[in-house]
């Protein structure tokens, strides 16, 4: 009819909210922070594997390392798998990733702070402050919420 008015009905639902609030973390894009962490993590993965292989690929290298007690090789192949499964775990939003995460990093820099102070051995500035950016980054409430923590009860 020409000039009648449309009026909604008060049992009318209102307009969903945006789709990033209603779906799942794990159905949400990671947030840029969370992709630099997961790419850096691959780029570990990566070197830490090709440095493995080049070991395990010369037999007498990897004899001659491991009668002399360096085992490096053997040490990083399974941080360089786990540091893979941590980088896919992120990009999914998998709340096990981000604790792992979290506890890799920190035991990493604990290890510096051994080599450091008790060897004696330099560690690179940027290695120990990419570290602590990497903990405060993924401690964020927004971050932490796309993993799945529900927020604090004051918050």
């Amino acid at each position: 009819m020409p000039g009648a008015t449309v009026t909604s009905s008060p049992s009318a639902s209102p307009p969903p909210p945006h789709a990033d609030a209603v779906a799942p973390a794990r159905f949400r894009r990671p947030p840029f922070g969370v992709i630099a962490i997961a790419a850096l993590l691959l780029l570990k993965a990566l070197v830490f594997g090709l440095f493995a292989f080049a070991e395990f690929q010369a037999p007498e290298r990897f004899l001659m390392a491991a009668r002399t007690g360096d085992m490096t090789a053997v040490i990083l192949t399974p941080i360089a798998v786990m540091q893979l499964f941590l980088a896919v775990g992120l990009l999914f939003a998998r709340r096990w990733a981000w604790l792992l995460t979290m506890v890799t990093v920190g035991l990493g820099m604990g290890v510096a702070l051994y080599m450091y102070f008790v060897q004696g051995e330099p560690v690179p500035l940027s290695a120990g402050v990419l570290n602590i950016m990497i903990v405060f980054y993924l401690n964020q409430r927004d971050v932490r919420g796309y993993f799945g923590e529900a927020p604090a009860a004051g918050s």
